[in-house]
């Protein structure tokens, strides 16, 4: 490529504008970050797929004293022990900033400080007969103590603090497990309660 003799610009020198078009595509989160002010972020607590995809209305779930989750019920009865519905947990291989699927989930007394308003709620399902997060729910929350009040909003594209690209790997999970846990992510989209999607180039 040689310059024009009768102009000063020589491609060489200058450079030139080169012009690409990429494709964007949504699919399932596979990790998020923390939550910060006025930034969405992954929720200390992680409801169970069962209990996800039944949840069409909003709900409030309380907490035994081992972090334990259930559906609330109506006044006077105190909150069961069974943790139908999820757990407060700290992921024990990940780093806290952020959340990935494959990571184990672990109760934790009793309950820790949720950010209200939008959330990304862990989902998790037994996988090997171990709890592991397999997606993320978008959904309204509002604390009160221990109880959370969950408004799902059904399958929603996050505005920030969510990837389909994990970087360092899925942590210690076997090939054959994290091929489940994708598996159920993808699968997680097509439930009542929808799951949380963010944007990947495909061109």
């Amino acid at each position: 490529m040689h310059s024009d003799p009768a102009s000063t610009y020589d491609p060489r020198v200058n450079g030139m504008t080169v012009r690409a078009t990429a494709i964007a595509n949504v699919q399932p989160a596979l990790r998020v970050g923390a939550p910060a002010a006025g930034l969405p972020g992954a929720t200390p607590f992680a409801l169970d797929l069962a209990f996800w995809t039944a949840l069409g209305s909003p709900q409030t779930v309380c907490s035994d004293p081992f972090g334990n989750l259930s559906l609330k019920p109506p006044p006077p009865a105190t909150c069961s022990n069974n943790g139908a519905a999820g757990r407060y947990y700290v992921p024990s291989d990940q780093t806290p900033t952020m959340q990935t699927v494959g990571a184990l989930v672990t109760a934790t007394p009793p309950c820790a400080a949720v950010q209200p308003g939008s959330a990304y709620i862990p989902i998790y399902t037994a996988v090997s007969g171990n709890p592991l997060i397999i997606g993320f729910g978008f959904a309204q929350v509002a604390p009160n103590g221990c109880d959370v009040a969950i408004t799902p909003t059904g399958s929603t594209m996050a505005s920030a603090n969510a990837t389909v690209v994990v970087t360092g790997g899925f942590g210690a999970i076997t090939p054959a497990d994290l091929a489940t846990v994708l598996a159920d992510n993808a699968a997680l989209a097509a439930t009542p309660a929808g799951t949380l999607l963010a944007p990947a180039i495909v061109r």
